[in-house]
């Protein structure tokens, strides 16, 4: 890290921690009227993707591996090391972490059903298609889940998520913002004492019910947001920025809900501490970052963003086809450019305007120049503004170098951890230039030495 301060280039410290629902599936409690088989498990082992059998059962049935729990505790800890290591640093320190580090991946998975599940309810609840579900349609709606309420309860639901603007409609966004995970126990013990099974099973109610997380699921929700907000909280003592990195789009609206409540707690007077990071290669990844701009609007934080184009492509696609739904990924590259040149411009539009930080972390020559030249157009001094350019460590040297001593806040995604954790982040990333970027020669050349030093075959030598 020293010596990459010589050439103008800082370090963002990234433990390469990470888990997904394939690593330890939870077990059955013996009352599940159908147990996942073997080939049920290897089916998903073999694909790269989630056990699916595992998430459809009810939530009643379901039993959270405690150990997992203790070795997330554990990560806390290791964080918290990259966050002093970080602001001992030269300049700006960031450091990086990964939400699936923090909770189990099947809560995660649980918790983006659930919050899909009542995302999906908008349309529902907004009767007349206005775009706006106003007090009407929303006593309406809140009536038929929780019919025992008082009329006081209704109004005190629909001024929670009306608060941002008080206009008597509560747009997508304001539903969003809105959304409180802690909720849903309520919601499914009023759907279950209200209404038969049958009457349960015949419609949407149903299908909300089977998403609702359990009080110990909220509980174990609560202990994975407070391991997160006592990182952050280090960071902001520290002076320490601090990214969440995207991962699988299965626990991405879980991710999403919870880094922007830390946002709102911590993104204050015009800086930011946390950042989310938003993958271009999604083909929701501009109205999610619009949503979310309008959300830190609404709620009055700094909004702050990682722009990248994506590093589970692969993987993705062959979820889809395994289980039947559209593909989330663009159909072809230059989908994927466009997508995150338009986030990119209409971002430093907003660091322009004060209302946001971005880091552009990506190893694609024509972005970067792209983003060098909006900053000029818009008068932006670098080093001046909270924009800020990325790179992984071995890959795009001559780009990351040239910013830096250009002046640019300019940085290296240092990976670190046990071989077995590392190796699988970096080989990630190769995929990800090969898919993606259709990477060089001359980068895959530097991703093979980088692996070579990481399991001690040869040494690193410096950069020129």
């Amino acid at each position: 890290m020293r010596k990459l301060r010589k050439h103008g280039v800082s370090a963002i410290l990234d433990y390469a921690a990470e888990d997904d629902v394939t690593a330890k599936p939870p077990t059955a409690a013996a009352n599940l009227t159908q147990a996942p088989t073997q080939e049920d498990f290897q089916a998903g082992l073999d694909s790269g993707t989630t056990p699916t059998p595992m998430v459809r059962y009810k939530v009643s049935a379901r039993l959270y591996d405690y150990e997992s729990e203790k070795q997330c505790d554990r990560h806390v800890e290791t964080f918290l090391k990259a966050v002093d290591t970080a602001a001992g640093l030269p300049g700006q320190g960031f450091a990086a972490i990964k939400v699936t580090a923090l909770g189990n991946p099947t809560l995660l998975e649980r918790c983006s059903k659930a919050l899909q599940q009542v995302r999906g309810l908008f349309k529902r609840f907004d009767t007349d298609g206005s775009g706006s579900i106003d007090k009407q349609e929303f006593l309406a709606a809140y009536h038929t889940v929780f019919p025992e309420d008082s009329a006081e309860a209704r109004d005190k639901a629909f001024a929670h998520f009306d608060s941002a603007s008080q206009d008597g409609q509560v747009d997508y966004v304001e539903w969003c913002g809105g959304l409180r995970l802690s909720h849903l126990p309520g919601v499914a013990a009023s759907i279950q004492q209200a209404y038969t099974q049958d009457e349960i099973d015949s419609g949407w109610l149903g299908q909300l019910d089977e998403v609702c997380l359990t009080a110990e699921e909220v509980e174990l929700v609560d202990a994975m947001t407070a391991r997160l907000d006592r990182i952050v909280a280090r960071a902001v003592e520290k002076g320490v920025k601090l990214m969440v990195d995207a991962e699988h789009t299965y626990f991405q609206p879980a991710i999403d809900h919870v880094t922007l409540h830390m946002m709102k707690l911590y993104n204050k007077d015009g800086r930011a501490t946390i950042y989310n990071t938003y993958q271009t290669y999604l083909v929701d990844a501009e109205s999610r970052v619009r949503d979310d701009l309008q959300r830190s609007r609404n709620q009055g934080f700094t909004f702050a963003a990682k722009l990248v184009r994506g590093a589970y492509m692969s993987l993705e696609r062959v979820r889809a086809e395994q289980y039947g739904y559209p593909s989330p990924i663009w159909p072809d590259i230059q989908a994927t450019h466009a997508c995150y040149d338009k986030c990119m411009e209409f971002l430093v539009d907003e660091v322009a305007e004060g209302r946001a930080e971005v880091m552009v972390a990506s190893h694609n020559e024509a972005s970067i120049q792209k983003c060098v030249s909006l900053m000029s157009a818009r008068g932006l001094v670098p080093g001046q503004v909270p924009i800020y350019f990325g790179q992984l460590l071995g890959m795009a040297d001559h780009l990351t170098f040239t910013l830096g001593k250009a002046g640019f806040p300019a940085f290296k995604y240092v990976p670190y951890g046990l071989v077995p954790e590392v190796v699988p982040y970096l080989l990630r990333r190769a995929q990800e230039n090969v898919s993606i970027m259709q990477g060089t020669k001359a980068d895959m050349a530097l991703l093979t030495a980088e692996l070579s030093c990481r399991m001690g075959l040869k040494r690193r030598t410096a950069k020129a």
